[in-house]
């Protein structure tokens, strides 16, 4: 069981949800789906920083600390949040949520992970994440996710 999480798409944050004065909890994927997605990965050594932070902060999470060799979790969006909105940042887009849940397929959960980003100008990107196993989805989610700054 996971304690359920509410996203917010303007804050690009989550909340835990309360029930009846007690933590709503539920056996769903949303919970690890939202997690994986929005927490911050460690940047790879070769990716750029933002220039303008300027502070070679490469992120990550406490629990990067407790994670087994090559189990990694969150996603390398926030490297793109003053990306230009660019057919380039779409594919970063769709390849970090995918990478980001990658644990599914490896953890037996679904069979493939499929992400289709949309370009909404003048600085959004709309993504749809499914997992599959077998011929039918386990769920879909769509998200909005807005650059920070992002020069158009």
């Amino acid at each position: 069981m996971d304690l359920v999480l509410a996203f917010d798409p303007l804050t690009l944050g989550a909340d835990l949800v309360i029930e009846g004065g007690r933590l709503k909890t539920d056996g769903g994927l949303t919970t690890s789906v939202l997690i994986s997605i929005f927490t911050d990965r460690r940047a790879e050594a070769d990716d750029p920083l933002d220039p303008l932070a300027d502070d070679g902060d490469r992120r990550g999470w406490p629990g990067d600390l407790l994670e087994e060799p090559g189990e990694r979790w969150g996603s390398r969006l926030w490297l793109l949040r003053r990306a230009k909105l660019t057919e380039e940042t779409r594919l970063l887009v769709e390849q970090y949520v995918a990478e980001s849940l990658a644990w599914a397929i490896d953890k037996g959960v679904a069979d493939r992970v499929e992400v289709a980003a949309t370009i909404v100008p003048p600085q959004t990107i709309a993504f749809a994440v499914a997992l599959w196993r077998g011929p039918r989805p386990l769920s879909r989610w769509d998200f909005v996710w807005a650059a920070q700054g992002a020069p158009q």
